[in-house]
Parts: C-alpha cells; sequence; structure tokens
C-alpha cells in the first residue's frame, strides 16, 4: 500500500513508520494523520509484533502544521473547522496507538516539538538519538497543549517539571530527557 506522506516497511513482523515530510519537518497535517492512521490499521492486520515510528530528514516531528492550520483558519474563517478536521485526525490517532495492545516505539532523530512530542510520548518506548531535542512549544505559539501532552508528560516526569516545559516552551536535549524520565534510552 502506498502513502502520500509516510513511508511504510515490514520486516521479521516489525512494522516501520516513517513520517516522510522532511521539507516542513514532519509537521503533522490533515494528510499525515490520515496516513498515519491508514499505516497503523495496516500494521495492525498484518499482525505486526511492534510498530515504529520515526520521521524522514532532520526531525522526528515539529508538531502541528500551523501553515495548513493558517490557512484552514483564514479559509473558513472559525476555529471550529481546525477543532473538527486537523486536530480530531490526530487525537484519533493518539487514541489508536494507546489502545493497540502492539507496541509502539517512538525513534526520535532531531527536532521533535509540540505534538511531535506528545505523539512520541503516547508511544510505549522512546528512543532517541544524541542530536534529538524536545519541547512543549504551545506557549509560543498562544495555545494549551494539545495532543495528550497534559496527560503523558507530567506522568513521564512530574508536575513540577511538566509544568517547566509547558509554561516556558524551553527545549531539553535527549540526554537530559533521559535523565528525567522522559525517554527511555539516547542511542
Amino acid at each position: 500500500m502506498n502513502f502520500e506522506t509516510v513511508d511504510y516497511q515490514r520486516s521479521d513482523a516489525v512494522a516501520t513508520i516513517t513520517m516522510n515530510r522532511p521539507d516542513a519537518l514532519n509537521a503533522l497535517s490533515l494528510q499525515l494523520s490520515q496516513d498515519l492512521r491508514s499505516a497503523i490499521e495496516l500494521a495492525i492486520r498484518e499482525n505486526s509484533r511492534a510498530i515504529i515510528l520515526t520521521g524522514a530528514g532532520r526531525a522526528f516531528c515539529s508538531g502541528g502544521d500551523l501553515r495548513e492550520m493558517k490557512a484552514l483558519g483564514e479559509k473558513e474563517g472559525k476555529i471550529e473547522t481546525f477543532l473538527d478536521t486537523p486536530l480530531k485526525a490526530l487525537h484519533d490517532v493518539i487514541a489508536l496507538i494507546r489502545e493497540t495492545p502492539i507496541p509502539f516505539i517512538a525513534a526520535v532523530n532531531g527536532v521533535c516539538a509540540g505534538a511531535g512530542t506528545n505523539f512520541a510520548l503516547a508511544c510505549d518506548l522512546v528512543i532517541a538519538a544524541e542530536d534529538a531535542t524536545f519541547n512543549e512549544a504551545f506557549v509560543r505559539i498562544g495555545l494549551s497543549p494539545d495532543c495528550g501532552g497534559t496527560f503523558f508528560l507530567p506522568r513521564a516526569i512530574g508536575e513540577k517539571l511538566a509544568a517547566e516545559l509547558f509554561m516556558t516552551g524551553g527545549s531539553i536535549d535527549a540526554k537530559r530527557a533521559a535523565a528525567i524520565g522522559m525517554i527511555n534510552r539516547v542511542v
């Protein structure tokens, strides 16, 4: 099966789903969310024993596609259009990850920001490259955290550290993320 914005490979019962929008740092567009859902459903149908999620290029995922959000807002003139389509599609993918009994592994490379960070945290394991950075950038664009961030992050690192990341929008490197329990391992 071919997808517009993801690459899908399967080897030895392990499915690897690569977000493939490197020019946009794998920003989560409506199309990417739909392709992720379809690829995950394919991995489930093929009885995969594990699913690896990663990103092409220099980013795992830079978060929501702000250009698409802006264009939707300008076209429709209301926030409900965004909430009812791209954001709902992404939340559906996160729910599918959490509800599926197959282990999900986020293989994080480079930039992992905003919804991308929360997308990684939805996975059972998070393995990061040494050059990976994580942040909750929502405050920098005037939004509250979404995509499960307020659920996943405090459970991983505690309320105080989570509040600091949410309120400052600051970045942490992979080594620090591992030290505070946000991720499992740095490779």
